[in-house]
């Protein structure tokens, strides 16, 4: 797990990395699909990024083979979602 310390309104950045990582993974996202509420945007589908991804809250979660990604931030708010989803993509590219 790396932090970034940023002058954003995000906070600090965290992506997170652990093998063996899809029951983790799992784990993820059965609470994310169980939290959904009126502030916090529910579990969804993410298309086009690793095995299987989810994003919550501004979070975006991610299954590689067997290695759970995750890209979220201190104040981890949906605006944060396209710059997680960015930040992922390149973390699972360094998998390879």
């Amino acid at each position: 797990m790396c932090g970034f310390g940023t002058s954003t309104r995000f906070g600090e950045l965290v992506i997170a990395v652990q093998h063996p990582g899809r029951r983790l993974f799992e784990d993820r996202r059965a609470q994310a699909q169980y939290n959904g509420t009126s502030t916090v945007p529910p579990y969804r589908r993410v298309v086009g990024l690793g095995d299987e991804a989810f994003a919550a809250g501004g979070r975006i979660t991610v299954l590689r083979r067997d290695t759970y990604v995750a890209v979220f931030a201190q104040n981890s708010i949906p605006d944060l979602e396209p710059i997680a989803r960015a930040l992922a993509s390149k973390a699972i590219r360094e998998l390879d």
